[in-house]
């Protein structure tokens, strides 16, 4: 055999082997589920584990705050009293702060909703969610199955607005 023959030869031999262990190489890595609002894990306070899909099945508003975001703060009371106006819908605000931040600041300003601490980037979701500058409050209202039915970027100035926010948008 010619020695141009045998170079082919070996060029083809080492490009397939290449692209056969590339394939094994992408075939043996574990395919993670994307991350959505529904499996992504929170804490409660107390330090249990949750994510919302392991809640009971209803709308749920779900607020992003923190503790040194004066809208947010500002808005805490109105979702309360939204909560107890919309009984049917599950209220969740996820700080975005260290749980030890939240509890004490919570004896301050208490809700009777659930407040939950994520255990993930919080503005990868929130861009995967349409909040790609990371504002604060922002809000989404979910359907009973997780999917997005509307987002706010932004405060509420009122209970009235977000139970209009919330009549508005729920099938």
């Amino acid at each position: 055999m010619k020695k141009t023959h045998k170079m082919i030869f070996g060029a083809v031999f080492a490009v397939l082997g290449f692209a056969v262990a590339a394939a094994v190489a992408v075939n043996q890595k574990p395919k993670k589920k994307p991350l959505d609002i529904q499996t992504a894990q929170f804490n409660f306070l107390d330090g249990n584990e949750t994510a919302l899909a392991q809640m009971p099945p209803a709308p749920r508003l779900v607020n992003f705050w923190a503790t040194w975001c004066a809208p947010c703060v500002h808005e805490m009371p109105l979702l309360d009293k939204a909560s107890e106006q919309n009984p049917a819908v599950h209220f969740s605000g996820v700080a975005i702060d260290h749980p030890d931040l939240v509890r004490p600041f919570l004896r301050k300003v208490p809700v009777k909703y659930d407040i939950l601490t994520p255990k993930f980037d919080i503005f990868f979701l929130f861009e995967l969610y349409g909040n790609k500058t990371g504002a604060l409050p922002y809000t989404l209202l979910l359907d009973e199955k997780g999917g997005v039915l509307a987002q706010k970027i932004g405060e509420f100035h009122s209970a009235e607005e977000i139970n209009a926010f919330i009549s508005d948008n729920l099938p």
